[in-house]
C-alpha cells in the first residue's frame, strides 16, 4: 500500500509513477518524431510530427498500461500463461490505438487519406510498436521489482523466523528462494517452501506446489476447479492446483456449490 504523504507534502508514489511514465512517453514520442518510423519521416511539418507522436505515446501509456494491469490481475506474472496473455492484451489495446493514430494522421496530413492505406497495415504497424513496448516494460518492471521491493535474498540462517512471524500474506516458491508477500511489498528468503510454511505463525493453506496463502489475505476465490485462482488483499493473484480444490472447500474458502 502507498504510504500517506508526509507533513512536507512529499509527492505520493502513484503521482511520482504517473509523472515518470508521462515523461517517458513524451521522450519516446520525441524520439519517434525524429526517427520517423514507417515512413512518417516523409510527412511534412516537424511540429506536427512531434505533436502526433507525443499524443500517440501518451495515449499508448494509458491504453497499454490499462491492458497490462488487467492482464496482471487475471494471470500471475510468473505463470506459463503470463506472456501469451500479456501479448493478447497488447493486441487488444492496439485496436483503439490504431483508430486514434489513423484518424489523427489523416487529419494532420490529408494526403495520406488519399493513399487508401489499409486498416490491417496500420494495425500491424501500431501493434508492432505497442507489443514491443509492453513486453519491454514487463521485463523492466520484473527486473526492477525484484531489486527495489525489499527482495535481497536472505540466507536461511539469518533470522528467518522473525521474517515470517508477522504480515505474511503469501509464500511463493521461486527456484531456490521463497518470496514472502506482505501488504507493502515482498522479499526473498533463501530456503525451501516447506520450511517457510513451517516457520509461519499465520493460519493458511498450500494451494499449489509453489504457493501457500494466509487465510486472512484471501479476498476472493475465482474460476472453476480446472482454472481456479485466489485473489489476495494486496492485489496478487495465485493459481490453485486442481488437487488443492478439495482442501479449499474443506477449509470453507469456497462453498460446496462453487467452482463446478
Amino acid at each position: 500500500m502507498t504510504q500517506a504523504a508526509t507533513l512536507d507534502r512529499a509527492p505520493s508514489r502513484p503521482l511520482v509513477s504517473a509523472l515518470y511514465w508521462i515523461g517517458g512517453a513524451i521522450l519516446v514520442g520525441a524520439v519517434l518524431a525524429a526517427l520517423g518510423p514507417f515512413g512518417t519521416y516523409l510527412n511534412d511539418g516537424a511540429g506536427r510530427r512531434l505533436g502526433y507522436w507525443v499524443a500517440s505515446t501518451l495515449l499508448g501509456v494509458m491504453l497499454y498500461g490499462t491492458a497490462f494491469r488487467i492482464a496482471k490481475s487475471r494471470v500471475p506474472a510468473g505463470s506459463i500463461a503470463w506472456w501469451p496473455v500479456l501479448s493478447g492484451a497488447a493486441l487488444l489495446a492496439s485496436i483503439p490505438q490504431t483508430l486514434f493514430t489513423r484518424a489523427a494522421a489523416f487529419w494532420l496530413w490529408p494526403e495520406l487519406a488519399r493513399l487508401s492505406l489499409p486498416f490491417w497495415l496500420w494495425f500491424a504497424q501500431t501493434a508492432t510498436i505497442g507489443l514491443l513496448a509492453m513486453l519491454g516494460a514487463a521485463l523492466w518492471l520484473r527486473r526492477t521489482g525484484a531489486s527495489s521491493s525489499k527482495t535481497s535474498p536472505v540466507p536461511v540462517h539469518d533470522a528467518v523466523s522473525p521474517a515470517l512471524e508477522t504480515n505474511v500474506l503469501a509464500l511463493q516458491m521461486e527456484d531456490h528462494y521463497v518470496r514472502v508477500h506482505r501488504p507493502g511489498g515482498s522479499e526473498l528468503l533463501l530456503m525451501p517452501l516447506s520450511q517457510a510454511i513451517g516457520a509461519t505463525r499465520t493460519s493458511g493453506l498450500q494451494i499449489h506446489r509453489s504457493w501457500w496463502i494466509a487465510e486472512e489475505a484471501v479476498v476472493a476465490v475465482e474460476g472453476t476447479p480446472r482454472s481456479m485462482r485466489v485473489r489476495l488483499s494486496n492485489g496478487v493473484v495465485a493459481p490453485v492446483a486442481r488437487s488443492a480444490v478439495i482442501r479449499l472447500r474443506a477449509a470453507g474458502w469456497i462453498g460446496n456449490s462453487e467452482g463446478r
